[in-house]
């Protein structure tokens, strides 16, 4: 008999603020040090995360939403790269209100207390008491999320998933419309995260999930054939409310898609990177060999595992997959005594784990690849989480019945299972992590930074080449080379992107920066060239930390063009913000005016000259008027004194913030119809 048939678990105030308490009793068991100030290094939480958020902080506490990012590299669309989480609530929440790594840390663990709620929640409408609940909640977020705090997406995404399946489900049971506004929001929250590889993956599990769970799961219900299609149906137009309701979001990623390194498939751009070879499946129970052998390099371990596997890159922590030594027995009893398949809840739950397991090996990879969806994204391990969810509501169903059958000792054995699968997990996450704990984070103590300084009074005019891709951007500088997940096809040409195995500063690149606007190199060894003059040398207490480089070395650029500049005459920026940049110009004549910043469309020139007419010029993608090198952009100006303003104003900005206002609306509208209609049913 299906789980829902029968009346689920009926949630007290009592058994949920439990689950509440253990999921924040968790986070101290976990990560005791957040809450005292620490943070962490390592995996990208310097060279991409904090910067994002740096500027977006900056700009809001500015009075300016953050829709450009103006420095890394030479600019590009924040609110499209979609990872600051320009609209998502939580960003707001936590960054307009707390300091940098406080926000950060608040974030984290705020989503590890979410994430266990919901699957919680999932696990209680499936049928199971509390403690098997909270067993199948920690099997899933700290099986899966620890290993992975170096990556920000995976916290944040993974959160929204139980959350959608708990709402299908919810709606599945009790056919209430309502479930369905809340699976819309769900979906819509997680979009406006950014790193769409979770949402993908959760449409994909909701696309298994709903039809197995109405058609081949094994009902007595009764219920005709119709309405089943009419739910499948339902749940699919709340999916589709959901990307209108994030339209804001969508929009501009998908311009920054079309016009980025992954418009289609490249060798830059390998969906098979990140599997899980099949032979590291031998993790589930082999963990002590992989992760706790100082002999053994589990990354060149996984690269040496060629059968059935792909010969893309992976790594272990993409590949990272484990469900703990006692849930894995329980999943093997309940195997071979045909528990696994008995119930068609845990039946349902077997088959979207094995398809979504036999995913993350790539071998599917080279047919999907050519499908709407996949090709965007690298890491078929990622999709592992969706096994990581199955697996957590089985073990807990298992746990579950035996608790049903003997109550004292499936108390007792729930609460041994999920004390000692914590200790364990607790130990595995620090094995595999690449990002760390530290009580004094790098980003605590960037006032006192010597490289900060020094810039502090030049951040309109200077542009910093340097090591360590974006960390130099908390320093208040705009710098590259540049580290991004979704980046404008602009940076992957060779003079921007050089090979890796190319000089830190060969010939060729020289003559690049030179009219690029680089103004100031960092580098971790002294450099010995005449166009270098140097400025600082020593330790510095943000970026030496950051990279555990303990002397650095600031030259500046003495034959560089400035950021901003035209042949024809002078000209300097006075004023820079993220979507606004102005620019003061005297020219001798008519000219070109040119600034070192990326062309994109939505950036508008207007030029007033001294007599106070302005005249407007609306940058395009190309097209030798109004670019330089295809990169830069370029304003013709009269002569005499002007003044230039950039703005940056996306179309599909402003397009996708209609539709998502439009749709809110729309969608509270539902809801106080609905609401108004229920009370007057009760009254009446």
């Amino acid at each position: 008999m299906l789980d829902a048939t029968r009346k689920p678990a009926n949630i007290t105030l009592v058994s949920f603020m439990i689950a509440l308490a253990v999921g924040i009793g968790l986070t101290f068991v976990f990560w005791l040090p957040l809450y005292r100030g620490a943070g962490f290094v390592g995996g990208d939480i310097y060279s991409y995360y904090l910067p994002q958020k740096d500027v977006f902080q900056e700009s809001v506490q500015a009075g300016e939403l953050p829709l450009w990012n103006h420095r890394t590299g030479w600019g590009y669309p924040l609110l499209a790269e979609s990872q600051a989480g320009v609209f998502y609530p939580f960003t707001w929440l936590f960054y307009t209100a707390l300091d940098l790594n406080a926000a950060y840390n608040a974030n984290h663990l705020t989503h590890y207390v979410l994430a266990f709620v919901f699957a919680w929640l999932l696990a209680r409408r499936l049928g199971q008491r509390t403690l098997p609940a909270i067993l199948a909640a920690t099997i899933y977020v700290y099986g899966w999320f620890p290993a992975r705090c170096s990556l920000e997406w995976a916290i944040i995404g993974g959160t929204w998933l139980p959350a959608a399946v708990w709402c299908a489900e919810s709606f599945l049971q009790t056919r209430c419309a309502r479930w369905l506004r809340w699976l819309a929001v769900v979906l819509c929250l997680q979009l406006l995260a950014g790193h769409f590889a979770i949402a993908f993956i959760t449409l994909l599990v909701l696309a298994v999930y709903v039809p197995l769970r109405l058609w081949f799961a094994r009902e007595e219900s009764g219920e005709p054939e119709g309405n089943r299609f009419r739910a499948a149906s339902a749940v699919a137009i709340a999916t589709t409310v959901a990307f209108l309701l994030a339209a804001v979001q969508i929009g501009p990623t998908w311009e920054l898609k079309t016009n980025s390194q992954r418009a289609a498939v490249s060798e830059e751009h390998n969906p098979e990177y990140g599997h899980l070879p099949p032979m590291y499946l031998t993790q589930l129970f082999a963990s002590w060999w992989y992760w706790y052998a100082d002999d053994i390099n589990t990354d060149q371990a996984i690269q040496g595992m060629t059968v059935l596997a792909s010969s893309a890159r992976t790594n272990k922590v993409e590949a990272h997959l484990y469900f703990g030594l006692l849930p894995l027995f329980v999943l093997i009893v309940m195997l071979f005594r045909g528990r696994l398949f008995e119930r068609s809840a845990t039946a349902v739950w077997a088959i979207v784990g094995l398809l979504f397991l036999a995913y993350t090996t790539a071998w599917f990879v080279p047919i999907t690849k050519h499908l709407p969806g996949f090709s965007f994204f690298e890491g078929p391990a990622r999709f592992g989480v969706a096994t990581a969810l199955a697996a957590a509501m089985i073990v807990g169903q298992g746990i579950n019945t035996w608790s049903v059958n003997r109550p004292r000792l499936g108390l007792v054995v729930s609460v041994a299972v999920v004390a000692l699968t914590v200790c364990e997990f607790r130990v595995v996450a620090r094995r595999i992590a690449v990002a760390q704990m530290v009580d004094t984070p790098p980003i605590s103590v960037r006032d006192d930074s010597v490289v900060r300084q020094y810039f502090a009074d030049q951040e309109g005019s200077v542009r910093l080449f340097a090591p360590g891709a974006n960390a130099a951007n908390l320093c208040g500088v705009a710098a590259m080379p540049i580290y991004l997940g979704l980046s404008p096809a602009e940076y992957f040409t060779a003079e921007i992107m050089p090979p890796e195995s190319e000089a830190f500063l060969s010939s060729d690149r020289m003559a690049w920066l030179k009219r690029a606007g680089i103004t100031h190199v960092l580098s971790q060894q002294p450099l010995d060239d005449n166009r270098l003059k140097l400025v600082l040398s020593g330790p510095d207490q943000l970026l030496s930390r950051a990279w555990a480089s303990p002397r650095l070395f600031l030259y500046e650029f003495t034959t560089a063009k400035p950021r901003v500049y035209s042949n024809e005459g002078e000209a300097r920026v006075t004023k820079i913000s993220p979507n606004r940049i102005v620019i003061e110009a005297e020219l001798h004549e008519p000219g070109e005016v040119v600034l070192t910043d990326l062309h994109y469309p939505g950036w508008i020139a207007t030029v007033r000259t001294a007599t106070g007419e302005p005249t407007v010029a609306t940058i395009e993608r190309s097209g030798p008027a109004t670019t330089l090198d295809e990169v830069f952009r370029t304003v013709d100006v009269p002569a005499g004194k002007s003044t230039i303003t950039w703005q940056y104003q996306p179309t599909s900005f402003r397009a996708g913030l209609v539709v998502s206002g439009v749709s809110w609306l729309t969608l509270l509208a539902f809801v106080v119809i609905d609401v108004r209609r229920r009370n007057k049913k009760i009254n009446g």
